[in-house]
């Protein structure tokens, strides 16, 4: 197979944040980690389970990385860790009061994150850019206004 050769002429597509949150995706169902869980334990390759499934082989190997156990690929071990993960990550409504509060203070959020510890400062802003997308005004609060930086 011949490799393609390498130029300065490539062309690299830059994707703003903004666009980046707005990716459609689908997380693993429970049914698609039992069928992962069962062709794994036939021996089939990632790429196989991939195409059997209509996903990235990406998404296979890192959901079978990120969610071993003890005794190696477990699907409803896997779903329990993913459900905890996301359950992790959302905005309660305390959090999302004392965001605005502290967001209405000027703190950035990387402040906010730094003395909260319960959330990261990306999940605060893609906060701020959904907000913002739904005609809200959180993002006015930033100290950059979202500027891109020069």
């Amino acid at each position: 197979m011949k490799k393609k050769p390498r130029c300065d002429s490539t062309k690299v597509t830059l994707h703003r944040q903004s666009e980046i949150a707005t990716m459609n995706y689908t997380h693993l169902s429970l049914s698609e980690r039992y069928q992962i869980y069962a062709l794994k334990g036939a021996k089939h390759s990632i790429k196989f389970i991939s195409d059997k499934l209509n996903r990235s082989p990406t998404t296979i190997s890192r959901e079978i990385r990120r969610n071993k156990s003890q005794r190696g690929y477990r699907a409803q071990f896997a779903n329990e860790q993913a459900t905890a993960w996301r359950a992790k990550n959302a905005f309660t409504i305390a959090i999302d009061v004392w965001v605005k509060v502290k967001l209405k203070e000027y703190w950035s959020p990387e402040q906010i994150a730094g003395v909260h510890g319960g959330i990261s400062h990306m999940s605060i802003y893609r906060y701020l850019w959904t907000d913002k997308r739904q005609g809200g005004t959180l993002w006015q609060y930033l100290r950059r206004k979202a500027k891109p930086y020069r």
